[in-house]
């Protein structure tokens, strides 16, 4: 069976699915999901282009303008990663919400627009249907958000669909101006862009994929959307941002200035994310700033890459491909894993604040477990996927310092130590959520009362902790399995690559030997040495409390001064100034400098201007005719005008 037909197949398995949802036929809309997005994701494993051909899946004529589907090297990787992370979310999604009754149906249909547009995107050969995709994509996600539909959650869809309109409009005129360049929409004929128009194109798709200073909807918009939604939107969504840098990037050379500001931005967005999720309290919004983040991990990848093929270093440009797109890989595996779990924690305990959590390990093992694994992921530690990934990238920057060009090894030193910065933050930022998530006793009544989920929810986190621990031990096969996609012009000579495969193999024996030494010394030590269980000492208290634990402003105090500098963060202490106050409040608040130099100053001047016309609407039906009558006069005077 030829790709094309398997292709017509799917993607009519998954438009099936948008009236089986709305029948309320929930197992057979997840059903034809799965499998339609299953066999898109096949046909892009094996039936991937070799160098930089193109094999054709669809295309028709829409008016004057030919629209194509099809693969390239670039959309074969991409669609597979999307594959995986919509098949594995539909399913999360379908337990998450199986005891819901509000809003299922109509959530179901745009679950499954996004999942379409998410593939269409990548998938598009054109400008045309690529933006058609973009939009259904964007409208989709903000109706995805909407499954709670109380004034909070409107306000958060609301921001971030005003936030991709803007983006679309920034990448519809990139495109216009591209039509204008080349005269065709298709991308094989964008070639040499004009460095304007692609710098448009790319701050366009810069505001999905969440790069500074388009990055402030994602902590709005992922605390209020299901636990299945955020997981897709932050591992996945924003994937089709890079995607789309990566195919511009491949259209047109970058000046070595221009790619110095794409590296500034890339590493700011990195310290943005990272310090924001040190200081920030909440679960899902931690995990949202840690997305952006990542994204500045990847476009830090991405720069020494095109560092290298413009100076002509061969094994830098493998080493930022490579890390950049494995990091892309890696991602989608453990961040939808750790939101599908703060899912599964809200479900639960019905809070999110990591001060009234705590103690969770004990009354909630499995949840806890899986999320200390997504942790060590995520924070870049040997044994899981993010290590490999982060060190590749780290490898890449590090190369940079055998070339004799002193702007670039300034750029790697500043890029090297910010990249080892950002690893140790990560660290100290997850370290602190788990702890004081799980660790430690219950710090309300609610963490006291929560239980473990219902087994149908540990599903998909076990796959994805699995898949992250293959790809942390086998990341010398994964690399192999990206470097077959990737065009001749990115490959070097197979000794650089074997290189690496070597390293990575012999990281993988060291490894295995390590885990295995653990676990023997664990099991002797259960065999030999008798457990006593009491109560932790308390320093002469009689009754430790959770008031004794650190809290999560306290755990972070020692870096405070640095923190304030990228998040604004404020901290008011009032007390009443006797020898023995009767009277202590602290208020902490934690903001983005983005969000309140540019964007809350800009809706005021917006508002502002839109205030002057307020008065039109009067509600006065003789005001309303007074204008239909200045208005055909005015039309009355100009055809006369004209007429003369």
């Amino acid at each position: 069976m030829t790709p094309q037909i398997l292709f017509a197949i799917a993607m009519s398995l998954m438009v099936a699915s948008l009236p089986a949802s709305m029948l309320g036929w929930r197992k057979l809309f997840t059903a034809l999901s799965v499998i339609g997005v299953g066999i898109i994701g096949a046909i892009a494993f094996i039936w991937h282009p070799i160098d930089m051909d193109v094999i054709s899946l669809a295309s028709f004529n829409l008016g004057t303008f030919h629209v194509e589907l099809g693969l390239t090297w670039l959309s074969s990787l991409f669609a597979i990663i999307l594959s995986i992370g919509c098949l594995l979310g539909l399913v999360h999604g379908y337990f998450y919400l199986d005891n819901s009754t509000k809003g299922i149906r109509s959530h179901g249909f745009f679950l499954a627009l996004l999942v379409i547009s998410l593939q269409l995107t990548v998938l598009a050969r054109d400008a045309l249907m690529l933006f058609f995709a973009w939009e259904l994509m964007g409208f989709s996600s903000f109706f995805s958000i909407l499954v709670e539909r109380d004034k909070a959650t409107w306000k958060a869809a609301k921001y971030y669909l005003i936030f991709m309109q803007t983006g679309a409009a920034v990448l519809l005129t990139g495109i216009a101006m591209a039509f204008h360049h080349t005269g065709s929409l298709s991308f094989d004929k964008w070639i040499n862009l004009p460095t304007l128009n692609a710098i448009i194109l790319i701050v366009g798709f810069a505001f999905k994929a969440g790069f500074f200073p388009f990055h402030p909807w994602l902590p709005v918009a992922h605390p209020m959307a299901p636990g299945h939604v955020s997981g897709m939107m932050s591992g996945l969504l924003t994937k089709t941002g890079i995607y789309g840098i990566l195919l511009i990037l491949m259209s047109f050379t970058p000046s070595l200035l221009t790619l110095y500001i794409f590296g500034a931005v890339a590493l700011i967005t990195a310290l943005t994310g990272v310090f924001h999720a040190l200081a920030e309290t909440d679960i899902k919004r931690i995990l949202a700033w840690s997305s952006i983040e990542n994204i500045g991990i990847i476009g830090l990848g991405i720069v020494f890459a095109w560092f290298g093929r413009i100076l002509n270093i061969p094994s830098i440009a493998l080493l930022g491909i490579l890390g950049a797109l494995l990091h892309c890989v890696n991602h989608s595996l453990f961040k939808p894993m750790l939101f599908y779990l703060s899912g599964n924690i809200q479900h639960q305990v019905h809070d999110r604040e990591i001060n009234h959590l705590g103690g969770l390990q004990k009354l909630m093992p499995v949840t806890g477990v899986l999320f200390f694994v997504g942790s060590i992921a995520i924070a870049g530690l040997p044994l899981m996927n993010g290590f490999i990934s982060e060190f590749l990238v780290f490898l890449s920057i590090l190369k940079g310092f055998r070339v004799h060009d002193i702007g670039f090894n300034i750029a790697a030193i500043i890029g090297l130590s910010g990249l080892a910065y950002v690893a140790s933050i990560a660290l100290f930022a997850f370290a602190r959520m788990y702890g004081l998530t799980f660790l430690g006793v219950p710090r309300s009544q609610k963490a006291t009362n929560a239980k473990e989920t219902k087994y149908e929810l540990w599903i998909v986190p076990i796959v994805l902790s699995t898949l992250c621990l293959f790809g942390g031990l086998a990341g010398d096969l994964m690399l192999s399995w990206i470097y077959g996609f990737l065009p001749k012009s990115l490959q070097t000579s197979n000794g650089d690559f074997v290189a690496i495969i070597e390293r990575f193999q012999s990281f993988r024996i060291v490894i295995v030997i390590a885990v295995v030494l653990f676990i023997a010394l664990y099991a002797w030590r259960r065999l030999k040495v008798k457990a006593i269980k009491a109560d932790t000492w308390g320093c002469g208290y009689e009754k430790p409390s959770s008031r004794m634990q650190y809290t999560a402003t306290s755990f972070v105090q020692p870096v405070e001064p640095i923190l304030n500098v990228f998040t604004g963060k404020k901290r008011d202490l009032e007390f009443d100034n006797e020898h023995f106050p009767t009277k202590l409040s602290l208020t902490r608040e934690v903001s983005d400098r983005v969000q309140n130099t540019l964007i809350k100053p800009l809706v005021r001047i917006i508002n502002r201007f839109l205030d002057l016309f307020a008065g039109v609407q009067s509600g006065k039906t003789q005001v309303y005719i007074t204008y239909g009558l200045v208005f055909l006069l005015v039309v009355l005077i100009w055809v006369i005008v004209g007429e003369s």
